[in-house]
């Protein structure tokens, strides 16, 4: 909505205002191109009236770009989001991300941790038993599902967990990295 209570109108005649709002809707309905020559030639006498008009298009135009360019960025984000899940569910049945989470019992990760069998399992991935190959003592070991390795917001939300893991300090916890 485009308020036409400027300081400037305020003062202005009735029948001066008017026409301003008039003058106004016009050219905001003209092609962006040909907006400031129609302005021109329209006020071409009236100075005050062309620098009043140029000033609510300027603030017209600020208002839509502030409000509807990041809402349509972040529109077009969610649908790339929820096309990407829609695609990756298709991609990853629940018997194959099974399989991978099953397949990991007698493999090394990230060439530390020999992973020995799987102790339990949520909705973005299982925690294993496993040996760190460098200590020889026993660990925990959480693993993303693979559907939640695409998304950024999975994998910071898992490292801040592990973050948060890793600042913990107690008698019957042990940090290995």
């Amino acid at each position: 909505m485009v308020s036409f209570l400027t300081q400037r109108t305020l003062v202005m005649p009735l029948e001066r205002q008017k026409k301003i709002k008039e003058l106004f809707w016009s050219v905001l309905e003209t092609a962006k191109e040909k907006r400031l020559a129609l302005l021109s030639q329209e006020c071409a006498s009236d100075q005050e009236m062309y620098q009043e008009i140029l000033s609510l298009l300027t603030s017209h135009e600020a208002a839509n770009s502030f409000l509807e360019k990041p809402v349509a960025n972040f529109a077009a984000k969610l649908v790339k989001q929820e096309k990407e899940t829609k695609e990756n569910k298709a991609n990853l049945t629940s018997a194959s991300k099974e399989a991978f989470l099953e397949q990991l019992s007698g493999q090394v990760l990230e060439g530390k941790y020999l992973i020995e069998k799987k102790l339990g399992q949520g909705g973005m991935g299982a925690v294993y038993q496993a040996i760190h190959l460098g200590t020889k003592r026993p660990v925990a070991l959480k693993v993303i599902a693979p559907q939640f390795m695409t998304h950024a917001e999975f994998v910071e939300r898992f490292k801040r967990e592990a973050e948060a893991a890793g600042r913990l300090s107690h008698p019957n916890v042990v940090n290995v990295t």
